[in-house]
C-alpha cells in the first residue's frame, strides 16, 4: 500500500525512486529500457492494435477475477447479477477478438502476452467461462493452444 496507493500489485520502484503502478505502465517502462525489438510497436496501426488488444485482454482478466471473487463470497453476499455482467464482459470480449483474429497474427506483442495471461488465468480459476471454446472461439483457441506452449508462458502458468 505504501508503494501503490491503489493498494494492489504490481508496483515497480525504479532506480531513481519513482514508483510505477499497474502492469501496462510497468511493461511500457521495461520495454523502453533496451534497444532490441519491442513488445509495443512505436507507431501506426500496429501500436494501436497492440494497445487495444492489451486493454481488452486486461479487461477480460479483470472480469474473470470478478467472477471468481463473486463465486467465492458467502451466499448471502453473492450478487448473481454482478457475476452475470462480468461473465458477459468476458464472453463478449472473446467474441470480439475472435471476429478480429488478425490481431493475433505477427510478432509477439504486449497484447498477445496480456491475452495469453488472461486466458491462462481464466482456464485455471473459472474454466467454465471457456466452455466449448474450440467451437465458440476456434481462432483464439488455436492461437492460445500454441501460445501457451511458449517457454515463457509455461514458466509463468498459474498453478
Amino acid at each position: 500500500m505504501n508503494d501503490n496507493p491503489l493498494g494492489k500489485i504490481p508496483a515497480l520502484i525504479c532506480d531513481d525512486g519513482t514508483t510505477l503502478a499497474d502492469s501496462p505502465v510497468i511493461c511500457a517502462y521495461l520495454d523502453s529500457l533496451h534497444d532490441g525489438p519491442t513488445l509495443i510497436p512505436a507507431e501506426g496501426a500496429a501500436r494501436w492494435n497492440t494497445l487495444n488488444l492489451e486493454g481488452l485482454a486486461d479487461g477480460m482478466g479483470e472480469a474473470a477475477i470478478s467472477v471468481f471473487r463473486e463465486r467465492n463470497r458467502p451466499d448471502d453476499e453473492n450478487s448473481e447479477a454482478f457475476e452475470e455482467r462480468n461473465e458477459g464482459k468476458f464472453t463478449r470480449t472473446m467474441s470480439w477478438i475472435e471476429d478480429h483474429a488478425d490481431l493475433l497474427d505477427g510478432p509477439v506483442t504486449l497484447g498477445h502476452i496480456a491475452l495469453g495471461c488472461a486466458l491462462g488465468w481464466a482456464a485455471f480459476r473459472v474454466s467454465d467461462l471457456l466452455e466449448d471454446r474450440e467451437s465458440r472461439w476456434p481462432k483464439i483457441s488455436q492461437w492460445h493452444d500454441a501460445f501457451a506452449k511458449r517457454p515463457s508462458m509455461q514458466a509463468t502458468a498459474p498453478r
